[in-house]
């Protein structure tokens, strides 16, 4: 369920390049955001991070919704919307208050943030190994000889669509 490494250092360069800070919790925020995307897809749950009065999930998404595609926009944002959160909470609670540290203090707070991030996914999704189930059609296509994924002209046409309209 982790991004591929282009998107990570592509991630890790713009938050470098707009804050001056290698923060080393680029990929961890992406990985909890992910994992809250397809906890809301598989089952409609939001997980919190610590348990909230006792709770430490809250069905958001219905018994209608769950594991189907019309349980995917909900939880696409959804899980969009908990990164913005998580972003602001980061920059308000630990960048913020570092503005005048030393860049290597501000280092190793991304690594505490990181840390915790995990930490958290450990412990509200367990050990197992998750894979998120695809949104795009998986069949194959038989172009003179050669299987080509569908997937893979879906992705061209939603690339090219917006670049020439």
């Amino acid at each position: 369920m982790v991004p591929s490494l282009p998107e990570w250092l592509w991630g890790f360069v713009l938050a470098y390049q707009g804050s001056g800070v290698l923060n080393f919790a680029h990929g961890a925020m992406m990985m909890y955001s992910t994992y809250i995307y397809d906890e809301l897809r598989d089952t409609g749950d939001f997980v919190f991070p610590i348990s909230v009065l006792g709770n430490d999930r809250i069905n958001l998404l219905g018994g209608t919704r769950k594991g189907g595609i019309s349980a995917f926009w909900p939880a696409f944002i959804i899980a969009l919307l908990m990164a913005a959160v998580l972003g602001l909470l980061i920059h308000l609670l630990v960048f913020r208050p570092l503005r005048g540290a030393p860049l290597l203090a501000k280092v190793v707070a991304t690594v505490g943030v990181f840390i915790l991030l995990q930490s958290f996914v450990l412990l509200r999704f367990g050990t197992s190994n998750e894979t998120v189930r695809a949104i795009l059609p998986t069949d194959t296509l038989t172009i003179l000889g050669t299987r080509i994924p569908q997937d893979r002209f879906w992705l061209a046409g939603i690339v090219f669509f917006p670049l020439y309209f």
